[in-house]
């Protein structure tokens, strides 16, 4: 039994299936998905476990700024093809939302809507285990295993990847800042045009 239980808190489990030993702690999103699972040895108050906690939470902010959202709301169907030449697209693709980057990163985000819109930037969230989403619509399961096959997205990895309104890949990273992201934008002869037209 000792064996059992070592080699349970050795193993980092991963979204729902089976209970390795007592006291594994599961965070779910606001409609029962798991977002984040830790191992019996994580304590409830550790930073991985706060982190998952807050950026739910201010998922549950947007929501409520924006409005209630439909039981009957239909998962969108994503295809990037759809905002060519009107947006541009960031893809964060995270193995958990607890990632440190990923936490960071999200925080930013919240804060720099004026900068973000300016730019006509968009965020496209890949969770694992758990909801994606653009915004606060839930992204259908189809269209996220088909943009991860199109960008070709490694599992348990986490990714940030630009594509710019002429649907073309600009930025690949693991590790990234909005600061970086408007650099690689503003350097664009297109986003030029459109801050000379901006005054």
């Amino acid at each position: 039994m000792q064996a059992c239980r070592k080699d349970t808190l050795d193993t980092k489990p991963k979204g729902a299936g089976k209970i390795g030993w007592n006291f594994e702690k599961f965070i779910l999103d606001r409609n029962g998905f798991v977002v984040a699972r830790f191992g019996s040895g994580t304590k409830p108050d550790a930073p991985e476990v706060i982190s998952v906690i807050e950026i739910e939470l201010v998922k549950q902010a947007d929501l409520a700024e924006s409005g209630p959202i439909s039981d009957s709301q239909q998962p969108l169907e994503l295809n990037l093809a759809d905002y060519v030449w009107e947006n541009r697209i960031l893809i964060a693709s995270v193995k958990s939302q607890g990632d440190a980057n990923y936490v960071s990163f999200r925080q930013d985000w919240n804060g720099r809507g004026k900068e973000t819109s300016d730019r006509s930037l968009m965020l496209v969230e890949i969770t694992e285990n758990g909801e994606s989403r653009l915004g606060n619509e839930i992204i259908a399961p189809a269209s996220v295993d088909r943009l991860r096959n199109e960008l070709k997205i490694e599992p348990g990895t986490t990714t940030f990847i630009l594509v710019g309104k002429d649907g073309t890949e600009k930025l690949r990273k693991a590790k990234i800042d909005l600061d970086e992201i408007f650099e690689v934008i503003d350097a664009m002869p297109m986003r030029k045009r459109e801050m000379k037209e901006q005054g």
